[in-house]
């Protein structure tokens, strides 16, 4: 964002007010972010994904993999 001089919904705004800059920025990263999701880029992503998913430890039940209870969770809320 700080490269392109704004956030996307920003560069769309710049764009319809006439600034070709915004508009050939915006239109590199959505191109970006479509290659990302389902193109050429999509394998290094997932890969990237993988350290921060918890697949590996049975899901988002940190409760389960801690095997811990309830009132451990709530003891530690209140804390």
């Amino acid at each position: 964002m700080v490269l392109a001089r704004g956030c996307a919904s920003r560069l769309l705004v710049l764009s319809a007010t006439g600034n070709l800059r915004a508009l050939l920025s915006g239109l590199v990263f959505a191109v970006v972010a479509q290659a990302s999701l389902r193109g050429i880029l999509r394998p290094t992503r997932e890969w990237l994904a993988a350290g921060f998913t918890t697949n590996q430890i049975g899901g988002n039940d940190l409760l389960a993999f801690a095997e811990s209870t309830t009132g451990w969770a709530v003891a530690f809320a209140v804390l």
